[in-house]
């Protein structure tokens, strides 16, 4: 509730690769109209979350260069891989489903958090 950023997953992207991890593109417009987006992926077995690439300034996507897998609950300042995996792409340890269109209606219509 603090963030002033705003964030999405572009639904065109999302697909559910053959080992289990949900890949998709996060973009993020801040107030002032920047817009950034990263390339990610989501292993819920592991509760881990890597990021492959991202977009910015320049206009065009830069590779991350040895990309690591990193606890989603530990990914500070980056805590919306945790929430994106809680709203839907994850169903315990496990991707929600191995469709991608499924996976996007979770995310269209997430839990609520009652804490």
């Amino acid at each position: 509730r603090y963030v002033s950023l705003k964030l999405g997953v572009d639904p065109d992207t999302l697909r559910v690769t053959d080992d289990g991890i949900v890949r998709y593109v996060v973009v993020a417009t801040s107030p002032s109209g920047n817009v950034n987006a990263s390339y990610e992926g989501i292993r819920c077995q592991t509760g881990q979350v890597k990021v492959y690439a991202r977009h910015g300034a320049t206009g065009s996507w830069r590779a991350i260069e040895d990309p690591q897998w990193k606890p989603l609950r530990d990914n500070q300042p980056s805590l919306h891989a945790l929430a994106i995996a809680h709203q839907g792409v994850c169903d315990g340890r496990a991707p929600s489903s191995r469709s991608a269109s499924a996976i996007i209606a979770n995310l269209k219509r997430p839990m609520l958090d009652d804490k």
